[in-house]
């Protein structure tokens, strides 16, 4: 009666074929479809995850003008100007199929150096967004991901926000994350930094 198999995430150099004079059991001829299994898992996490594009002004879609390249490393930040709540749309690099399971956004609340006196009333946010590619219609995929930081240590340093998706893939549309900086009380102009986004999908 057959086995199920688990892949596993690993890569294996070698791939043992049964020879003559094996013996003809399961355990060897399994070895060689284990291990090419293991490194179609391997390749799926591999590709699991695409980078989003900085920034992207698309017809149809408002970039706000609040945010400019910041630093001298590749790829740059982005900072947050003025505490309006003008977007930054980031453009994703997605296969025309299969659905996104994720999205995370790396930012530091104090990338510009300046600091705040404490946390921002409104932080940071993200959505998924389309565009359709024949009508230019733009819709909300998603419900707004807020940056939730246990304090304001916590933000004025590197770290990641994000959420788990089940957001099928239409061929029919263009996607993009939808930034938002931090507002209202306690906010500061020149001091939120967006260092990158990335969304998962699998086919």
């Amino acid at each position: 009666m057959p086995n199920d198999y688990t892949p596993q995430p690993v890569w294996d150099e070698d791939i043992n074929e049964v020879a003559d004079g094996d013996e003809p059991n399961a355990s060897n001829f399994n070895l060689a479809p284990e291990a090419i299994a293991d490194r179609t898992e391997y390749l799926k996490d591999a590709i699991g995850w695409r980078q989003a594009i900085l920034p992207a002004a698309v017809v149809g879609i408002t970039v706000g003008t609040e945010w400019s390249a910041f630093g001298e490393v590749v790829p740059l930040a982005y900072l947050q100007n003025d505490t309006t709540d003008d977007p930054l749309i980031l453009k994703l690099d997605l296969p025309r199929l299969g659905r996104m399971t994720a999205i995370a956004v790396s930012i530091n609340g104090d990338g510009g150096g300046v600091g705040h006196a404490s946390l921002p009333a409104v932080k940071p946010r993200v959505k998924v967004i389309s565009i359709h590619l024949q009508t230019h219609v733009q819709a909300d995929e998603t419900a707004w991901v807020p940056d939730t930081p246990a304090n304001l240590a916590a933000y004025e340093v590197p770290h990641e926000f994000g959420d788990v998706l089940d957001t099928l893939i239409d061929e029919d549309k263009q996607y993009f994350l939808r930034i938002e900086g931090e507002n209202g009380a306690n906010s500061v102009a020149e001091a939120l930094t967006v260092v990158g986004a990335r969304v998962y999908w699998e086919p």
